[in-house]
């Protein structure tokens, strides 16, 4: 897997729910490309705000076009399809809305997938 990190805007020090979030919210995003898509070309995009850090992973799908590339990739409504169900996509969700925040994961045009998570700095739910 090549994975390219683009921080669009400088770091800035998290409350410690939204940092515990956001590291587990990229290592499931990560762990579901392995699991999915195999080898390919991963973009992990980070971009703080005054009042948000917004995170999107984003990958190019299967590098071999041999076979349908949606048939075991999670179909981003919380349940995996042919691959064995998970809870990766529901988990993420779920830090996200304890948060106040915003999760979406889906498909790209491309037969890739993306994971953006956007968490308020100022979080208004249960720390996790």
């Amino acid at each position: 897997m090549d994975l390219t990190l683009e921080v669009i805007s400088p770091a800035t020090p998290l409350p410690s729910a939204v940092g515990n979030a956001a590291y587990r919210i990229l290592q499931e995003s990560i762990t579901n490309v392995i699991r999915h898509a195999g080898p390919t070309l991963v973009t992990v995009a980070l971009n703080s705000g005054t009042d948000f850090l917004e995170i999107r992973v984003t990958d190019n799908g299967r590098r071999s076009k041999s076979r349908d590339e949606s048939a075991d990739r999670p179909s981003g409504k919380g349940v995996d399809t042919r691959a064995e169900p998970g809870r990766g996509i529901l988990g993420m969700r779920e830090r996200c809305r304890l948060l106040g925040g915003e999760f979406d994961a889906k498909p790209t045009p491309d037969g890739g997938f993306e994971v953006m998570a956007q968490l308020p700095l100022a979080p208004t739910g249960s720390n996790l």
